[in-house]
């Protein structure tokens, strides 16, 4: 789930277009790993757009090799994905990111098609509605107000949409 988010991030920052190709040969050899794709088989020649339709992990890797790793580490943050969401729910934690602080590439190559790392359901559901809002990062709320029975009430906050990636390039996701 996490690959259209780092396409964006690809597409955001001029590492990559829907249109860029690359040769998949079915694995990729990242440091002293070898990443394949689900079904260890190659498609040869394929566009961006074909990584996401076929869910290829090496032109994940590919995007991942064409970025700077301090951009990609950047664009989670935006996305939240340290953090918690700030949702009106009780008991929410965060993820495990601790891998984005890593310099080692494989952390990376193994980030950008979603291994590595682990996020709540919430937080990826927030992050992936950038991708549906034109590139805008909101936070997620049940309720617009608590009433407590001791008589209190609270409303909750919605503060104001941040943008994360470029509405064109959102579009070409």
């Amino acid at each position: 789930i996490i690959k259209p988010l780092v396409m964006a991030m690809g597409i955001d920052t001029g590492a990559v277009t829907a249109d860029t190709s690359y040769f998949d040969a079915g694995s990729v050899r990242v440091g002293d790993r070898t990443i394949n794709n689900f079904d260890k088989k190659a498609r040869g020649t394929v566009t961006m757009t074909e990584v996401l339709k076929q869910s290829l992990n090496t032109g994940m890797v590919y995007i991942s090799q064409h970025m700077k790793r301090s951009d990609m580490k950047s664009y989670f943050t935006k996305l939240g994905m340290r953090e918690k969401t700030g949702i009106d729910m009780p008991y929410e934690v965060s993820g495990i990111s601790t891998n984005l602080d890593s310099n080692r590439e494989v952390e990376y190559a193994n980030i950008s098609f979603g291994q590595g790392i682990a996020f709540t359901p919430i937080q990826t559901v927030r992050a992936l509605s950038t991708l549906a809002h034109g590139g805008q990062l909101t936070r997620p709320y049940l309720v617009e107000k608590i009433d407590y029975k001791n008589g209190f009430s609270k409303k909750t906050d919605h503060p104001e949409p941040v943008q994360v990636y470029k509405p064109e390039s959102v579009e070409q996701v």
